[in-house]
């Protein structure tokens, strides 16, 4: 396995809740026979996704980057006039004992043989999800693995209701950066292919001027650019919940790192969320 094909397709329900939907933790069809949505939890509002997000023509140094020319942000500015570079962020829900598998339904993800899936729902409500659309309206774009991509891809371009935010659908305005070495065509709109030196490629794309890179879920592509040094942000939505065994974030063998606490919020439900900032390498001290 190389790191274009990291094994992270439990992340899709956690790219459904960048939808800006009623909240809910089921499957059901999705449009088209034989299509069927991740199990999901959708929160109650609908960024604001315009025409910021579209791509204009590709004048990069790495030719594996397509999109905004350098020195054009949706701010509009550019960093010779004081705009800023694009963030990597990684949100991810997790229980209080650090597992973020299988958050949305009992049907997720039974990798492992977990049996434990759905613990977010009961303490989803509109904090959270209104916490999850501030994160979004941040999104300059989305990296995700193939796997993962693939997932959303079988259902989110063929969303028309209106509802559901049908073509004007943040995941579906958001430009994608898929990490694969597959040669398929990817056949969303606004989703390009990174091949090659990943981490060379990634970096590039940091370099850019505009909001963040964002990663939601996918343990094994986070935990890979954690040995990369290349997450910037954490923002961690942890749950009154333990549940003792479980795919977790910060699993045996992550690299140590220090953070430092930028931002808390806590719902009526129990659930804190936090922004944590990279910090470098962890002091150590005795008392």
């Amino acid at each position: 396995m190389t790191a274009l094909d990291l094994p992270d397709g439990r992340l899709g329900g956690v790219l459904l809740a960048a939808a800006g939907l009623p909240v809910t933790a089921t499957m059901w069809q999705a449009p088209g026979e034989g299509r069927r949505r991740p199990a999901a939890y959708l929160f109650a509002r609908k960024p604001d996704c315009g025409a910021r997000h579209k791509l204009g023509p590709a004048r990069l140094s790495n030719p594996l980057i397509p999109g905004r020319p350098q020195g054009e942000s949706r701010r509009g500015a550019g960093p010779e006039e004081g705009g800023t570079t694009m963030r990597l962020t990684v949100t991810t829900f997790l229980t209080l004992d650090g597992v973020m598998q299988a958050p949305g339904g009992q049907e997720e993800d039974r990798t492992g043989g977990f049996d434990l899936g759905g613990w977010l729902p009961p303490h989803f409500d509109e904090t959270v999800g209104g916490w999850m659309g501030e994160t979004l309206d941040r999104a300059e774009a989305l990296l995700l693995g193939r796997r993962t991509y693939d997932i959303m891809a079988a259902y989110w371009p063929h969303v028309t209701d209106p509802v559901e935010g049908g073509p004007d659908n943040p995941l579906n305005r958001l430009p994608k950066y898929v990490a694969t070495t597959r040669d398929d065509e990817l056949t969303w709109a606004g989703s390009h292919r990174l091949d090659g030196d990943l981490a060379a490629a990634i970096t590039e794309l940091k370099n850019r001027p505009g909001g963040e890179l964002q990663v939601h879920g996918s343990g094994a592509l986070a935990r890979w650019l954690m040995r990369e040094g290349l997450i910037d942000t954490y923002q961690l939505l942890v749950f009154p919940v333990v549940l003792g065994r479980g795919q977790r974030l910060f699993a045996d063998g992550v690299p140590p790192a220090g953070l430092r606490l930028t931002g808390t919020r806590t719902s009526g439900t129990g659930v804190t969320m936090l922004t944590y900032d990279s910090a470098g390498a962890p002091n150590f001290g005795t008392v």
